[in-house]
Parts: C-alpha cells; sequence; structure tokens
C-alpha cells in the first residue's frame, strides 16, 4: 500500500472518531427551556387586588430551581400570595423594588421535565389602557444560580374602564309621577353584570337593572346616574346626571258668594283623585259647576260632592249658587182633624105608630166651624108644630152639651171666618121644613073637613041615594057620609 493511501485512511478514521466523539458528547449533554403563562391575559384599568398567576413548566432536560419575575411598569401595591410547586416540592417567594423572586427552598425541591411552579400575586392595574410585558428568566439551581434557562415574556392587555351614561338627561315630571330611565355602558371587557342607580348621589337600594323608574315624592329638582361594573368586577365612575324637575300640581278653587267648595285650593300628586263638596247656603241651591273649564251636570241642587279623575296636571273647580224661588203650596188639612165636630139631631114623636132620629153628616172645612147643635121634635098631630133650634158654639172654646155626637177642637191658633153649610145639609132642612109644611096642611084640612060635615048635618038634608047628589051640596058623598 502506498504512502498517501495510508494518511488519507487515517484521516478519515480521525475524523470518524472525533465526529461520533461530539455526536455523542451532545447527546449526553442537558439542556434547560421553560414556558410561561399569565392569567388573567385581559383586565381593566383602575382595578385593585387583582389576582394574577405565572405558571412555569421545566420544558428542557435540566431541573429548575428559582426563577424571576419583573413587575411592569403601571402596576401598584404588588404582594406575594403563593408559590406552589407540582411534584408537591416546596417554594418560597419575596418582592424587592419591581422584582419578584421564587425558589425551591432546596435542591431537592427541584422541578424537573413537564413539572410546574404556579407563582401567584395580586397587584392594582395600571390608570391607563395598553399592553403590559412581564419578563420572566428561571435558572437550574436554587437562588438565581445555575445555568440560565432561556427567558420567556408573558403580556397582559389592560382595557380601559367601562363607561356608562343615562337618558333621557334632562326631565319634567309631577309628584306621583313615575318615569323610567335607562343606562348604557360600553368600553370594560364588554360584559356588564350590573348597574347602580343614584339620586341626589345617594345609591338606591335595589336598583341595579340597565332600567330605573323614578317616583318623586316631593316637589324640587333631582340629580339621577348610575355607574356600570362589567365582568371581570371593574366599576365606572358614575355618569354624568340627568336633571329632573319636580313640579307640585294644584286644584284651584274659586269660591262664589253664597255657598262654599270644601277643601278649597290644594295640591295633589299625579294620578290623585281629590274629591270636593259643595255646600250652598240656607235657601240656596247649586245653580252650575265647572271643572277645568268644563261645565259639570248638578245631580243635588241642594249640595253634592265631585271628584276628579286621575290628575295629570293642574286643574280648576268653581261653582254658583241661585236663591230658592219655588212657591210652597199648602196641602189641604184631613177633614177629620181640621173641622170641628157638627151634630145634628131630629127626634118626632107621634101617637103610636116612634119616628127615626137622622144624624147630620160632620162638616168638611179647610177652617174651622164653630160647633152647632140642632134639635128638632115634633109633636103629636093635633099638637103645635115644632120649632127647631140652634145654638152656636164659639169657634174658640166649644162647650159640649148633652145631645152632641162628638166635638173637636180647631187645632190652628188663628180664627177664620166659618164656611157656607154643605149641599147636603140644606137639603135635610129643606126636607124637614117642607114635612112640617105638609103636616100643618093637613091638619087643617082636617079641622075644615070637619067644619063642613058640622054645617051640613046642621042646615042640609041627606041626598036620596038613587036620585044622585043633589046640585046643592057643597061636599063630596064622603064627606056627607061622615
Amino acid at each position: 500500500m502506498k504512502k498517501p493511501q495510508i494518511v488519507t485512511i487515517v484521516f478519515l478514521i480521525s475524523l470518524s472518531i472525533l465526529t461520533f466523539t461530539s455526536i455523542q458528547a451532545k447527546a449526553c449533554s442537558s439542556t434547560g427551556t421553560y414556558s410561561a403563562s399569565i392569567s388573567p391575559t385581559s383586565t381593566d384599568v383602575g382595578l385593585t387586588g387583582v389576582s394574577y398567576t405565572i405558571t412555569f413548566t421545566d420544558t428542557g432536560s435540566s431541573s429548575m430551581g428559582s426563577g424571576t419575575i419583573t413587575i411592569p411598569t403601571g402596576y401598584t401595591a404588588v404582594s406575594m400570595n403563593s408559590e406552589t410547586a407540582s411534584g408537591g416540592q416546596t417554594w418560597t417567594g419575596s418582592i424587592s423594588s419591581s422584582t419578584i423572586t421564587f425558589s425551591a427552598s432546596s435542591s431537592s425541591g427541584k422541578i424537573t421535565t413537564d413539572q410546574t411552579v404556579k407563582v401567584v400575586f395580586s397587584a392594582t392595574n395600571p390608570s391607563s389602557a395598553g399592553s403590559y410585558t412581564w419578563k420572566t428568566s428561571a435558572y437550574s439551581d436554587t437562588g438565581k444560580s445555575g445555568t440560565a434557562f432561556t427567558a420567556d415574556p408573558v403580556t397582559v392587555t389592560v382595557n380601559a374602564a367601562p363607561t356608562v351614561s343615562v337618558s333621557p338627561s334632562s326631565w319634567t315630571m309631577d309628584i306621583g309621577q313615575s318615569n323610567s330611565f335607562t343606562a348604557t355602558a360600553s368600553g370594560g371587557s364588554g360584559t356588564y353584570t350590573s348597574y347602580q342607580w343614584y339620586v341626589g348621589g345617594v345609591a338606591q337600594s335595589g336598583a341595579t337593572a340597565s332600567t330605573f323608574s323614578f317616583v318623586p315624592a316631593s316637589a324640587g329638582s333631582y340629580l339621577i346616574n348610575a355607574s356600570v361594573t362589567d365582568s371581570l368586577g371593574a366599576t365606572s365612575t358614575p355618569s354624568s346626571a340627568a336633571t329632573v324637575t319636580v313640579n307640585q300640581l294644584t286644584i284651584t278653587v274659586t269660591q262664589t258668594a253664597n255657598g262654599l267648595i270644601s277643601s278649597g285650593t290644594s295640591p295633589v300628586n299625579y294620578g290623585d283623585t281629590p274629591i270636593f263638596t259643595i255646600t250652598p247656603d240656607t235657601g240656596y241651591y247649586i245653580a252650575s259647576i265647572t271643572a277645568d273649564g268644563v261645565s259639570v251636570s248638578v245631580t243635588s241642587p241642594s249640595g253634592q260632592s265631585y271628584q276628579f279623575s286621575a290628575v295629570s296636571a293642574n286643574g280648576s273647580l268653581t261653582a254658583t249658587f241661585a236663591i230658592n224661588t219655588d212657591t210652597q203650596t199648602p196641602t189641604p188639612t184631613p177633614s177629620a182633624t181640621a173641622n170641628p165636630a157638627k151634630t145634628e139631631t131630629s127626634t118626632s114623636a107621634q101617637t103610636g105608630s116612634s119616628a127615626p132620629t137622622p144624624t147630620a153628616t160632620p162638616t168638611p172645612s179647610a177652617t174651622a166651624n164653630p160647633a152647632q147643635t140642632e134639635t128638632s121634635n115634633s109633636a103629636q098631630i093635633g099638637s103645635s108644630a115644632p120649632t127647631p133650634t140652634v145654638k152656636p158654639t164659639p169657634s174658640h172654646k166649644a162647650t159640649p152639651t148633652p145631645t152632641q155626637a162628638r166635638t173637636l177642637q180647631d187645632p190652628r191658633t188663628t180664627p177664620h171666618t166659618p164656611s157656607p153649610a154643605p149641599l147636603h145639609v140644606v137639603l135635610v132642612g129643606v126636607i124637614i121644613f117642607a114635612a112640617i109644611i105638609i103636616l100643618l096642611l093637613s091638619m087643617l084640612a082636617i079641622r075644615r073637613g070637619r067644619a063642613r060635615r058640622k054645617v051640613n048635618q046642621a042646615f042640609l038634608k041627606p041626598a036620596k041615594p038613587e036620585l044622585g047628589y043633589p046640585q046643592w051640596s057643597l061636599c063630596p058623598p064622603k064627606l056627607l057620609q061622615v
């Protein structure tokens, strides 16, 4: 074999040995790598006490014994909470200046491949929105010593704070009236969990919805605003206030002569239905009623009430009164109590076969009549004609007599002129008078007949029956035969 060939073979063998040795060395050497993550990755500006967790995972072949976290500018009030290794190892941490340091308590506490260490801390978010990077580092030994692992920063997005506005921005209403206000939120995490409404700077209990119903209890000016809280717990500053003017409604009562409307002009609330009483003076009646400029029916002129429907604006009420002019016609007084009693008794006596006694009916009259008793007695046939007797009794002091059937006192104190006797009383009197006249004429005819018989017996001879009546006879046959 030639010398150049031998040299070439030796070179190739040496190169192969060196290459194998280098590959073996690289294959057997350890590596230090890790990954880091932060939670939450999105938050809002201004939040206080936000809990952050940065997780370190060993991704290399070397064990990790310590690490650091650099706090971004803008975060304040950072404090350590805990350091926990996934394999149960003990780790501790501390904060100095703007760096968080964490480390295994001993070499036996290192984490190995695929094991993790979680560092939990709290902080107040920056006041400005933006992206904030938390720089991290890791080491193979405790106390930030040994081989430094490859750095792996984490980033947090800080959102602008949520904002809210209310509408309407101004409103005019009345006491007792209800109006709804609406809150509209924006910014923050974009998810809003609750609202808080304020009236005059005072939080309203239970008012946590996006709408708010306001019912004022008194007149005046009110400021109404709201704040909103998003899903991350960020609460906005209160919105610009809506200005609300609350008025007091009034029913104006106009009083007129000869009557009264009570309770007079008075304040009322929105939706109220106030009642007013309208009363005329003695001797007057309600002539008209006007409510809110519209005529209202008078249902009871002697006095009535008027009720407004649900009030939504200022109102008015007035009434007029007129004097009573009705003519009062007295009701006729019943005869049984208004007229004095009058009893007429007529008694006639005849030989043998007694005559019935007629009783006069009491005379009805609107005025008082004096008591009067009439008694008529007729004598037997052949005696003189009876004379009726009338005894008037004074109208104010009636003195009863034994023959009176009934005596009534006049209840009125003012004397009145007696009214004429009724028609049936006059008829009774006429009949009695006619009976007396007939009786007298009959008695006279009897006496004349007797006298004729005596004359015929003394101076005339009886006529022969068969020859008929004599021409000179002055009396009928029956008179001559008596």
